[in-house]
């Protein structure tokens, strides 16, 4: 159970300083339900600027903000017992560490998704939430947004009939091997610590490029999430969303496939040309990600329920059903609703500071990026695979399922 400060606010810790991080702290230094109170950074020049921004912003406002810490060791911020919550937003092979102190500090967590690098992994982060109680949500937003949500409120009490296929629009780029040439590291950035218990490789600037205090997070997205040794592509980037939706809708939260299958020979309804991913329920329906032929061009990027009686997609700003009626209808009183929540974090807050449910719990997070990684084995082993959700193994796979796990560098290798 995690406590509150007596003030009835919740003192926030954010650890990693990126570009993700920048978005949660503007939105944190104006809500009245948190307090910044503590940045941890393995690149001092971001973290700095973050606090001097953080600091203008409150005594702009006559809040004392003077005892704002910094710290370079997430583990310090954790021993911190004056910090009620931390919102986790580092590359994904530091996700997985920081979230399982952080609940067994007995921190509330706010992580961003895909919740792990490895499905091991992220069975680990679940088992320390179930274990210490943390309130623990992972930051699929898009389960907070309203297109998103009546999508999956009106599949599930069968506006569009029986669903026999859904399309998830997720571009193809899985993570891949990288050869650059190594850089000089910039003196602000502990380079050992960016790579923590994953592989080292030597510093390249794509990675994590020297922050630039007047442009600081208009350089795009880092580069980390395509190499294979620090993300899981946009399989993963994007596909923690899609596929959290479409297994929403279904009404498989926290459960899983069957069967994938990764193919590029044009046999897929997608057409020729386009590596398309298939992803198999134990009832037999398909979810289909790669080439997005079925959609309205709106929503592009979204996803598509396709059902016996019409269809019914959504995408960020745009909602779709192929009877225009649904565009606008109320849901009955006897229908099944789910969790109405139009802001992510302030749901999170809400959590912490008085229980309410979360919109998106860890095994539910778990579950919707164990299918990213899935996609990602299969397309690296190039064959089909079967799947046990319940085990969370391959079927008489021991090659698939070595992919599974990864032993943890040096010092992180005891977590």
């Amino acid at each position: 159970r995690n406590c509150v400060s007596a003030n009835g606010r919740i003192n926030m810790g954010v650890i990693g300083c990126g570009k993700m991080a920048d978005g949660h702290i503007g939105g944190m230094i104006d809500n009245k339900k948190c307090r910044l109170v503590a940045l941890c950074d393995v690149d001092s020049a971001r973290m700095n600027y973050q606090k001097q921004r953080i600091e203008n912003a409150y005594k702009s406002r006559g809040i004392a903000a003077d005892s704002l810490k910094t710290f370079k060791d997430f583990r310090e911020l954790l021993a911190e017992p004056g910090i009620d919550a931390v919102l986790i937003a580092t590359p994904d092979h530091w996700h997985a560490i920081p979230a399982i102190c952080a609940a067994e500090a007995g921190k509330a967590v706010y992580c961003e998704k895909p919740l792990t690098f490895t499905v091991a992994e992220g069975r680990k982060v679940v088992e320390a939430v179930k274990r210490t109680g943390a309130v623990f949500q992972v930051g699929s937003q898009q389960r907070s947004s309203p297109e998103f949500r009546r999508a999956v409120e009106l599949v599930r009490n069968g506006y569009a009939g029986d669903i026999k296929e859904v399309w998830v629009g997720v571009s193809v780029g899985g993570p891949e091997p990288m050869n650059w040439k190594p850089e000089q590291c910039p003196e602000t950035i502990d380079w050992e610590m960016w790579c923590g218990p994953a592989p080292y490789n030597p510093y390249f600037s794509n990675l994590l490029p020297k922050f630039n205090p007047d442009r600081p997070y208009d350089h795009g997205w880092n580069a980390w999430r395509s190499h294979i040794d620090y993300g899981n592509g946009s399989q993963a980037d994007w596909g923690a969303h899609q596929f959290d939706i479409a297994m929403w809708g279904l009404g498989l939260d926290g459960k899983g496939i069957k069967y994938i299958n990764v193919s590029d020979k044009g046999d897929m309804p997608g057409g020729k040309g386009w590596r398309q991913y298939k992803y198999v329920t134990e009832s037999g329906i398909p979810l289909y990600k790669g080439l997005y032929p079925k959609s309205p061009k709106k929503i592009d990027g979204g996803l598509t329920f396709v059902g016996t009686e019409g269809v019914i997609a959504a995408s960020r700003g745009h909602f779709y059903s192929s009877n225009p009626a649904l565009e606008t209808a109320k849901l009955n009183d006897g229908d099944e609703f789910v969790l109405n929540s139009d802001n992510h974090r302030d749901n999170f807050f809400d959590a912490v500071l008085k229980g309410t449910p979360l919109a998106a719990p860890v095994e539910v997070g778990h579950s919707s990026c164990t299918l990213c990684i899935l996609g990602n084995i299969a397309n690296n082993l190039g064959r089909d695979l079967e799947w046990n959700w319940r085990t969370e193994k391959f079927v008489n796979d021991e090659e698939a399922n070595r992919f599974l796990s990864r032993k943890n560098r040096g010092q992180w290798a005891m977590y």
